[in-house]
């Protein structure tokens, strides 16, 4: 009987171009994707997620995987909300007012804004420095330093 592999260590590795290319290898062997998962010491659910993910004409193709990966990358913060400078505006001003990250958040979802306390604590300390003055990471702007 197989070992299986499960990764319980709590700490994720995106798969590399290199794994990339060994699911293909193995895919063309016609492993099962269990065979694959111990063979690669990842979770069967990494190995299927990224089969399906890859496939282009019914087969799984590393190449067009990686693109896509890529792809997904680039676009994953082409939206961020904090490109929005009045909701920029917004936060900056109550964080002035020494209003907390969540109660801030509250108030913006008061207003049909969903927008976490989490994200504004990044932009606020993006080391974990809290109460330091630090640059916003993705506004590019400097806040004043905040005591919570």
């Amino acid at each position: 009987m197989d070992e299986e592999y499960t990764g319980n260590d709590g700490k994720y590795k995106q798969l590399s171009a290199e794994e990339r290319g060994k699911i293909e290898a193995y895919c063309s062997l016609n492993c099962s994707i269990s065979k694959i998962a111990v063979l690669m010491k990842r979770s069967k659910s990494t190995v299927c997620e990224e089969i399906r993910r890859g496939k282009y004409n019914g087969r799984y193709t590393a190449r067009i995987a990686q693109n896509r990966v890529e792809k997904r990358r680039r676009e994953s913060h082409k939206h961020s909300k904090w490109r929005n400078s009045e909701l920029l505006n917004f936060v900056e001003r109550h964080l002035k007012k020494r209003w907390s990250p969540e109660i801030i958040s509250h108030e913006l979802r008061e207003n049909g804004v969903k927008f976490s306390h989490t994200s504004i604590y990044t932009v606020i300390d993006p080391n974990g420095e809290n109460g330091s003055y630090t640059e916003g990471r993705k506004c590019g702007i400097k806040l004043l330093p905040t005591k919570f």
